[in-house]
């Protein structure tokens, strides 16, 4: 599962500014300026900016209150992302409404859609199951992440693949299964 067109650009339309807004201020990466407008991104100093926002969470509201022209539903979205969900995931699988990440230090599972395409485009099935660090956030009634996840070349055998099937399978039958933040 993926957003819809017009959420994923909404989506962009609300994060690339917000990164902007902490390049700025934070002087994270001087040469990554206006990447609202810019195609072609480097993942690697988008990855630093929005690390420095996790880190730094309060910096949501001090963009909100320099955008004060936002629509509110707008600020509603960009707020939200103080929920984040930070951190280190197993992608144990995929359903018809997005995929399963575990964490890997609590054990809570999330149900995770794509932005601009499903998370079974980039991992097959019989590629899982898979390591990522990333960062999950609220988009309206669903879990996405912040468009930086990265794969860590780690091989995962049997035993944590059924580690990992037991927490899903506990997560669904104790409704404890993680459909928003």
């Amino acid at each position: 599962m993926k957003l819809t067109s017009s959420d994923a650009q909404l989506f962009y339309r609300l994060w690339l500014p917000l990164l902007d807004y902490v390049n700025e201020a934070y002087r994270v990466n001087p040469a990554m300026i206006d990447m609202a407008h810019r195609t072609g991104l480097d993942l690697e100093a988008v990855r630093a900016i929005a690390t420095r926002l996790w880190d730094n969470p309060e910096i949501i509201d001090q963009y909100l209150s320099h955008n004060t022209q936002l629509p509110a539903e707008h600020r509603s979205i960009v707020e939200s992302w103080k929920r984040r969900v930070r951190g280190n995931f197993f992608l144990e699988r995929h359903q018809s409404q997005g995929s399963i990440f575990i964490d890997s230090q609590t054990n809570m599972v999330y149900l995770v859609s794509g932005i601009t395409s499903a998370w079974s485009e980039s991992f097959p099935r019989e590629t899982l199951p898979v390591f990522l660090g990333t960062t999950l956030i609220p988009f309206e009634n669903r879990i996405i992440y912040d468009s930086t996840a990265q794969r860590y070349p780690i091989p995962l055998g049997p035993e944590i693949a059924q580690r990992l099937l037991r927490a899903y399978q506990q997560a669904k039958d104790t409704g404890t299964l993680c459909k928003t933040l």
